[in-house]
């Protein structure tokens, strides 16, 4: 009977009818049921991509995937401080780690669920783990005893039993041509943020060729589809709009974009000035949404004052000795003072074979720096031979500059970190993401729209 109606819900979304709620829920049931055939689920993603969906729907669907799993819940008391952001995915996009332990530092509960690494875009989670004994798969009760406690939050994976609806659309997605879909892309991830029990989500959607999105007007789609349906679904949702032309933070990889984020909670400039500004500006919104402050500004201040005072670093500490880092290790990298990223990799154990710096062509001013082709050299680096395809963490790139830079020729530009030799024709895809010009080129705004405006 269940196949039967799956048959005339398909028929329905083909002749351009909506579905109702009941429609949405037994679609998503019989997905997490595995009653559906391959072909089945890759002809109700085909009709999503190609009929689309309205706005109830894409709430619904939200709801239903949600509720086909475990969820997290809070007490009415704590829920207005549980918040969390996600982001579209980049080239140097390590916001999350930093953002977890400022705002823990200041009293809000973050249980922040990542992924791993999606073709050229960096995983979270591959980054954490690059520190030795790090734990990212918690179970649901760790998860919420790490939010409970004054640790206040974590950085882990899905768990089995969340969301299992989007565990199955979201497979099938890559094999149907269907990713760019806007109502499944804003259901997949606010599905699993409202498993979250979130009360608030700063959302990055990002453009450029190293970005999900290529264009500002498809990011603005999707965006207003996201925070549409957030609202939709009693969610307080924060939308960044960001360039991603070229790489957010200096360091690309896994260990070294540790080290950058590390380098963010000691404050000064090390870090490049993109990173400390997307971690303290979305983080300032999420403490205006939970009432912690009155605007945007003063939250921005309060978290890079967590940066100046210490705090955010002894938050970090807590939540790697919470997730199996030892107290000696935690210490040694939450320890306050200005250090290199070789010296922060040493301290993880995870120096690299071979240090190589490249050095630039010509003298004049950066005008760009291809974050696409650096992200998948990098991950070719990151599985070197040596380990027969494994992932191998202390690998990556710190960049020596940024768009706009003034630079010598001769003079490095980037250093490489590497285990397997590089070869000519790395060396020469590297050098050949450097762009430099006579004339300073003009550098826009990261940031090119944030909505709703308050």
């Amino acid at each position: 009977m269940l196949l039967l109606d799956f048959s005339e819900l398909l028929e329905k979304k083909l002749s351009g009818e909506r579905w109702s709620e009941e429609d949405v829920k037994l679609l998503v049931r019989l997905v997490s049921s595995g009653r559906l055939s391959g072909q089945q689920i890759g002809a109700v993603l085909m009709l999503i991509f190609t009929k689309g969906m309205d706005a109830e729907e894409i709430v619904q669907l939200t709801s239903a995937m949600t509720a086909s799993g475990e969820t997290l819940s809070w007490p009415d008391s704590l829920r207005p401080l549980v918040v969390d952001k996600h982001s579209t995915g980049g080239v140097g996009d390590m916001v999350s780690p930093p953002m977890v332990a400022s705002l823990t530092a200041l009293g809000l509960k973050l249980p922040m669920i990542s992924g791993r690494s999606l073709g050229h875009t960096g995983g979270t989670i591959d980054k954490m783990e690059s520190i030795p004994g790090f734990n990212a798969s918690l179970t649901a009760e760790q998860m919420r005893g790490a939010v409970m406690s004054d640790v206040g939050g974590f950085i882990a994976g899905q768990t089995e039993a969340m969301v299992p609806a989007d565990r199955v659309l979201y497979a099938a997605r890559s094999e149907t041509a269907t990713i760019r879909s806007v109502p499944l892309i804003t259901s997949s991830i606010l599905s699993k943020k409202a498993a979250e029990g979130i009360s608030a989500l700063v959302m990055d959607v990002k453009f450029g060729r190293a970005a999900f999105m290529t264009t500002f007007e498809e990011a603005q789609i999707l965006a207003e589809s996201i925070e549409r349906t957030g609202r939709g679904y009693g969610m307080k949702v924060i939308v960044f709009i960001t360039e991603m032309e070229r790489p957010l933070a200096r360091c690309i990889g896994n260990a070294v974009e540790v080290a950058e984020a590390l380098q963010v909670l000691n404050g000064g400039d090390a870090a490049s000035a993109g990173l400390r500004e997307l971690v303290a500006r979305q983080s300032g919104c999420l403490l205006r949404l939970t009432g912690k402050v009155a605007t945007d500004e003063a939250g921005a201040a309060a978290v890079r004052n967590s940066w100046s005072d210490g705090s955010a670093l002894k938050a970090m500490r807590r939540i790697l000795v919470n997730q199996g880092v030892s107290e000696a290790l935690a210490d040694n990298l939450c320890e306050p003072g200005q250090f290199s990223v070789q010296e922060y990799l040493s301290r993880m154990g995870r120096e690299p074979l071979s240090v190589t710096q490249l050095s630039s062509p010509a003298s004049g001013f950066v005008s760009d720096i291809d974050a696409l082709s650096l992200a998948k050299i990098c991950h070719q680096l990151s599985r070197p031979e040596r380990l027969g395809g494994k992932l191998d963490h202390s690998t990556g790139l710190e960049l020596l500059v940024v768009k706009g830079d003034a630079v010598k020729q001769g003079s490095p530009w980037v250093t490489v970190y590497h285990s397997d030799p590089l070869t000519e024709r790395q060396r020469q895809g590297i050098d050949a993401c450097l762009q430099v010009t006579k004339e300073r080129p003009q550098v826009l705004p990261l940031i090119r729209e944030i909505f709703p405006q308050h």
